[in-house]
């Protein structure tokens, strides 16, 4: 006996196929199932095969930076390729580009805020001596040109101030040179030229209207004799010469007001032993 493929002796498989790539099925007869396209698979569906579009990820991405996902249907889905410097984040169900820290802030020195729940905000920049300002609830912050009080670059302020605290300042050595130091601060604490078990001080440098400073002498091994009145810009006009012999002693003075270029004795205190 021979067999030459074809399994159905009557009415044959050439009579239901009648396309290449055809297959038969049964239904309630022999049927024809016509080839499906170009990447459908074969699926039952209903109780009978079926050649479905099954979406993959090369046919749902169109476009170079899409992203794949899957939607609520529930099916492949694409999204579409964000703005630069935007942030993929989760939305309320689905994922979606939202604006990040990088693509609001557009020039040097813009400040990032909040302009209302879960949304980022730039502010550009303000002008030199502006302030940040805080408004009302609901109200972005602004940069405001500062009333009453201000505080300069070289930390200067202007206006009226209440410290309702204590004001200091961590002393720092200072070594005399050929008579001169120079203040940076509102203590310091001073030292003989070449470490000389005595030295005098003539000028201080750092003047300024009303600047506040502070001297004690470093070590009771280096007695520094202050000198009044030697003239020019930065000399000490006091009540006559003074000597810190021991750390205890200081001599405090201030920034003269009418110009601001030598300072003025405003106390001493002479507790060496």
């Amino acid at each position: 006996m021979s067999f030459n493929g074809d399994l159905y002796p009557t009415a044959g498989a050439d009579v239901v196929m009648t396309t290449k790539g055809d297959m038969v099925d049964y239904n309630t007869a022999r049927q024809r199932l016509a080839i499906g396209s170009t990447n459908q698979i074969l699926q039952v569906k209903s109780a009978l095969p079926s050649w479905e579009t099954v979406d993959l990820a090369d046919t749902v991405l169109t476009t170079a930076g899409d992203v794949l996902f899957e939607n609520s249907t529930p099916e492949l889905a694409r999204l579409a390729a964000g703005t630069q410097y935007y942030n993929l984040q989760m939305g309320s169900a689905l994922p979606a580009w939202a604006a990040s820290s990088s693509s609001i802030m557009t020039a040097a020195q813009d400040v990032l805020y909040s302009s209302s729940a879960n949304t980022l905000a730039r502010l550009a920049a303000g002008s030199d001596g502006d302030v940040l300002t805080t408004h009302s609830t609901g109200s972005a912050p602004t940069w405001e040109t500062p009333s009453g009080v201000s505080l300069s670059a070289d930390n200067t302020w202007t206006g009226n101030q209440n410290f309702n605290s204590f004001i200091q300042s961590m002393s720092t050595e200072l070594t005399i040179s050929s008579g001169v130091v120079t203040a940076t601060r509102s203590t310091h604490r001073l030292r003989t030229e070449g470490a000389a078990s005595t030295d005098n001080l003539t000028h201080m440098n750092g003047y300024s209207y009303g600047r506040i400073v502070i001297l004690t002498t470093q070590t009771s091994a280096e007695d520094i004799t202050l000198l009044d009145e030697q003239g020019g810009a930065g000399t000490l006009n006091m009540a006559g010469d003074f000597t810190l012999t021991v750390n205890d002693d200081t001599i405090t003075f201030c920034g003269r007001f009418t110009d601001g270029a030598t300072f003025m004795e405003l106390s001493r205190s002479d507790n060496g032993i």
